[in-house]
């Protein structure tokens, strides 16, 4: 099975682009009782897999 999901967003590329590649980000939006655990924290890149 895979997922695809795919969002039509009205910022500039460049804000796009920095939001997703702050590490900090994907832990401010998770909810605090998601069973969610961080073993690496990286920034997203292309082609990178999540």
């Amino acid at each position: 099975m895979r997922f695809q999901k795919t969002s039509v967003v009205d910022f500039p590329i460049g804000a796009v682009s920095d939001f997703h590649r702050n590490p900090k980000i994907l832990k401010e939006l998770t909810p605090p009782l998601a069973p969610v655990y961080f073993h690496r924290i990286e920034p997203l890149n292309e082609g990178s897999i999540v």
